[in-house]
């Protein structure tokens, strides 16, 4: 179980007219714990004087999937640590939150989730909000065959659209709690090995692995986050290797060139001492 410490949640629903725009005039929400797992990092009070460099990854996470399959339900249970219907309303074009969430001692994300709508008409703003997404989260209802039936769709949005080709994608199956399901969840993994997709079952309402799946996903990110700026140190210390090669490469032409003209002028002098005896 994690521990909570109490921060600040921003949210507001957002209609088509903001697509380009920056989160404008948040209303402030209840506060949220911020989510840390219990990992004992070996350090005890005399150790509390000692700075720890915590690495802080910015994330944009977001939420697609049919309508009514719990993707509200699942960010309102991670955020309030609840399971509320009465108060959750259908998502009208986007909702936006903030979390933060400390995986371990070094590492803290500050991931920003964007709650989509699933009804067709909102196809194309969800469309706009999957762009510079590090990680997707595609819901669908255990309990309602169809709605798994159209994750092929979503993923098809995901591939067509504006997105990251190292956008983590990961395929979540909500309602594990219920007794009528429908969906196949062997036929699920068989279908996320072979498209190379996570996949976890989570219940909104129990909280079932609601905690696992942002963990999961913001690993998932940060690592390649990482994996992206050791490529560009690499890249950076190369070119500075090639540069300082091509300028002691200049500098022995130079210093040949240099040393010819030295030789001919020996030579211009010489034949000049013959003449003159």
């Amino acid at each position: 179980m994690t521990s909570h410490d109490q921060h600040q949640k921003t949210k507001e629903n957002l209609d088509s007219n903001s697509l380009d725009k920056e989160p404008t005039n948040l209303i402030s929400g209840s506060l949220i714990p911020e989510h840390k797992n219990n990992i004992d990092d070996g350090t005890n009070e005399s150790d509390s004087e000692v700075e720890v460099h915590v690495n802080t990854y910015n994330l944009k996470l977001t939420f697609v999937g049919n309508a009514n399959v719990g993707k509200t339900s699942i960010i309102y249970r991670f955020c309030e640590h609840k399971f509320e219907p009465e108060n959750i309303i259908s998502t009208i074009s986007v909702a936006y939150n903030k979390i933060k969430l400390k995986v371990d001692p070094f590492t803290e994300l500050d991931m920003q989730v964007w709650d989509t709508a699933g009804q067709e008409r909102f196809r194309s703003i969800t469309r706009g909000y999957l762009r510079g997404s590090n990680g997707i989260f595609i819901v669908f209802d255990l309990t309602n065959k169809q709605s798994y039936d159209d994750v092929q769709s979503w993923l098809d949005e995901i591939k067509n659209g504006d997105v990251d080709p190292d956008c983590v994608r990961m395929l979540i199956g909500n309602k594990l709690d219920a007794d009528n399901k429908e969906v196949d969840v062997n036929e699920v993994n068989k279908f996320c090995e072979e498209n190379d997709i996570k996949f976890l079952t989570v219940s909104a309402k129990n909280g079932i692995n609601i905690d696992t799946m942002f963990e999961i996903m913001g690993n998932a990110c940060a690592k390649i986050i990482q994996e992206k700026e050791k490529e560009n140190e690499n890249d950076e210390l190369n070119n500075e290797k090639n540069k300082n090669e091509q300028n002691i490469s200049l500098n022995i032409e130079l210093n040949e060139e240099n040393n010819n003209n030295i030789d001919v002028n020996k030579n211009n002098s010489n034949t000049k001492k013959e003449r003159c005896c």
